[in-house]
C-alpha cells in the first residue's frame, strides 16, 4: 500500500485480484478484482511528536505553545500524557504552530474514549473538537494511538500526595556532573510535575534529570538509553545524546522524557 502510493493514516480503497500461474507455457489466470479498503502505516509514524492545545491544554487553544506528548517504548504509534488538565475541549497538533496535520474528534465510543478524525494539512477542512472526555479539571492520562486512531482520557489519581520539587535540573558531562550548575527546566504553570526547557549540547553525552541540584532523586534513560525519548527510572543508567540543540520535556510524576531536536 506504501509502495503504490496511497495516503497514510487515512481509508483508502485498493482493487487486488489474484494471480495464478504455473509456467511460461500457459497463460496465467486471474481471480476477480476486489475492492479493499486499506489504512497503511509506516513502521514508526510520520510525527515524531504530537501535541496538545484546546480548553484543557496550559496555553488553551496557542498552537504555538501546545504541550508535546511523550511517545511509548514499545509502540511508537502510542503516544502518552499525564498532566493537570482543565475540563474541556482539545485537539491534537501534529507540527507545533500549525492547524495541520491535526486530529479531531470523530465519533465518541465511550465517557472515556473516541475515534479520531485526521486533518491532514492547514487546507483540508477541519476537524471536530474532541469533547467530553474531561469532565472536570484534574489530573488526567490521554493515550493516543495512531495505530487504531483512538484517544482514551483516564483520571490519573497517582498525583495526590506526590512529592513537588522546588527546582529539576538536566546534568552531564557537560556540566561536569554537578562540577557546575545544572540546566534548570522551567515548571509548568499548571502542573508542577511537568517541567520545559532547552538544552545545547557542543558535543556528544551522557546526562540525567536530578531534583533540587542533589542526588537524591534522579532519573535516567528508559529501555534504550541512546534513544530521544523514554520512560526513565530512579537511578538508571544515563541518557545517550548526540550533539545538538533539545526542546526537552520531563514528567516526574511518570518519568517520562522527549528531547525534540531543534
Amino acid at each position: 500500500a506504501n509502495e503504490i502510493g496511497l495516503k497514510g493514516f487515512e481509508r483508502n480503497e485498493m482493487e487486488v485480484r489474484v494471480k495464478s500461474s504455473v509456467g511460461a507455457a500457459v497463460a496465467p489466470v486471474y481471480s476477480s478484482t476486489t475492492t479493499l479498503i486499506v489504512t497503511p502505516y509506516l513502521a514508526e509514524p510520520e510525527w515524531p511528536v504530537i501535541y496538545l492545545v484546546g480548553a484543557a491544554a496550559e496555553n488553551e487553544w496557542d498552537n504555538s505553545k501546545a504541550t508535546p506528548f511523550f511517545r511509548s517504548e514499545t509502540d511508537p504509534f502510542v503516544y502518552t500524557l499525564t498532566s493537570n488538565l482543565k475540563a474541556g475541549d482539545f485537539k491534537l497538533l501534529g507540527v507545533l504552530g500549525k492547524w495541520g496535520p491535526a486530529w479531531g474528534m470523530d465519533t465518541k465510543t465511550n465517557d472515556t474514549s473516541a475515534k479520531l478524525k485526521f486533518r491532514p494539512s492547514e487546507s483540508d477542512p477541519d476537524v471536530p473538537n474532541i469533547s467530553g472526555l474531561i469532565p472536570a479539571d484534574g489530573y488526567y492520562t490521554i493515550t493516543v494511538s495512531l495505530r487504531d486512531l483512538t484517544v482514551t482520557v483516564t483520571p490519573y489519581g497517582a498525583a495526590t500526595g506526590a512529592t513537588t520539587y522546588a527546582a529539576m535540573g538536566v546534568v552531564g558531562a557537560f556540566t561536569d556532573w554537578g562540577g557546575k550548575p545544572d540546566v534548570a527546566l522551567t515548571k509548568s504553570t499548571k502542573n508542577p510535575h511537568l517541567w520545559n526547557g532547552t538544552i545545547t549540547l557542543a558535543s556528544d553525552t551522557e546526562l540525567k534529570f536530578r531534583a533540587n541540584s542533589n542526588w537524591d532523586n534522579n532519573w535516567g534513560a528508559g529501555a534504550d538509553p541512546a534513544s530521544w525519548y523514554g520512560k526513565g527510572s530512579s537511578g538508571s543508567a544515563n541518557l545517550k545524546v548526540a550533539a545538538g540543540t533539545y526542546k526537552v520535556q520531563f514528567n516526574d510524576l511518570t518519568a517520562e522524557y522527549v528531547l525534540i531536536e531543534q
